[in-house]
């Protein structure tokens, strides 16, 4: 569906990690306030098309995390919050329709101007004045890239780095490593500038401060983990790295379907030729004199048996006879 679409606000990640932490603590937190939306009535007021729990609990989660963003505490006088936080929730908003293929149907400012009303009586004025939109579609993956890295670092940061009187638990995981995903990130910023390419320069500089925290796991990340490249060396590495993404595909792809048509001509040989007609009758021939083999072994050993018993009754009884002889 075609949508009015703008620039993504890079700003709100300069305080990523808090937004991750805050995305966090609605999915687990049980604490957390109920949202004050009525999300039950608009999730059914919107269009059928859509799971309307899918669409009441992107509602429920939206509210719950603008509440806890403008740091809500029920007096719609206290609450504070600025461009950078509606930057966020316009990423994750946009997120969560495309995940779940709503934008397919309507536009994300359009679900936003329908789901607002239900709920903007509990705040002195709207929740927004023109900070929710459709991202453009390159804006968006560069958003979405970066945030995952900076999911992968906060992991990686809470192993790593000790929490208040113990280090945590966790093991190193190589899948949180951030070099691939750094380096495909870094593509669009190829001899180009752009606030996008400013933020993941940052998260560049943040990541590199894993290698210089001291902790019980400081070696075993060191060995395993590899410290982000140069930006002299990613148009290298990026052509590496895609190269064996497409061998792997086109060796893969061919593999599978040879294997699958081989199975195939396989089963028509066999089903509808004349030769696999005469193979096939040949082996039922085979197998069926097999089986009257087999049903003679039972028969001929009972014979051997009666022979052998016949045999020994004779033998007992031939006994020549001689007559006492006078001495």
């Amino acid at each position: 569906m075609a949508c009015p679409e703008d620039p993504g606000n890079y700003d709100f990640f300069n305080n990523i990690e808090n937004y991750i932490k805050k995305e966090k603590e609605i999915q687990t937190a049980d604490q957390l306030p109920q949202p004050l939306v009525d999300c039950k009535s608009f999730s059914q007021s919107i269009h059928k098309s859509y799971n309307s729990e899918i669409v009441k609990g992107i509602c429920e989660d939206f509210t719950k995390l603008y509440k806890s963003v403008a740091n809500f505490k029920g007096d719609s006088t206290m609450i504070s919050i600025n461009n950078n936080d509606w930057g966020f929730l316009n990423y994750w908003l946009n997120y969560k329709l495309k995940e779940n293929k709503i934008n397919e149907n309507i536009c994300i400012k359009t679900f936003y101007d329908s789901m607002e009303p239900h709920f903007s009586n509990n705040y002195n004025s709207p929740l927004s004045i023109k900070k929710i939109y459709d991202i453009q579609y390159d804006d968006y993956n560069n958003m979405k890239a970066l945030y995952f890295l900076y999911e992968k670092y906060i992991k990686l940061h809470n192993i790593l780095s000790p929490t208040t009187q113990q280090e945590y638990t966790g093991a190193l995981d190589s899948s949180n490593d951030c070099f691939v995903d750094y380096i495909k990130a870094k593509a669009p910023c190829i001899d180009k500038h752009s606030s996008y390419c400013e933020k993941l320069n940052n998260f560049k500089s943040t990541y590199e401060k894993l290698f210089s925290i001291q902790g019980s796991k400081k070696q075993e990340f060191n060995n395993n983990f590899k410290q982000l490249p140069e930006d002299s060396k990613v148009s290298e590495l990026l052509s590496t790295i895609l190269f064996d993404e497409n061998f792997h595909s086109i060796v893969t792809i061919p593999l599978i379907l040879s294997i699958f048509g081989l199975i195939l001509l396989i089963f028509l040989f066999y089903k509808f030729t004349p030769f696999g007609q005469m193979l096939c009758s040949k082996k039922r021939k085979l197998t069926k004199k097999h089986i009257q083999n087999c049903n003679k072994i039972p028969n001929i050993s009972l014979m051997d048996c009666e022979n052998k018993h016949k045999n020994l009754y004779h033998n007992t009884y031939n006994i020549e006879y001689h007559a006492a002889r006078n001495l």
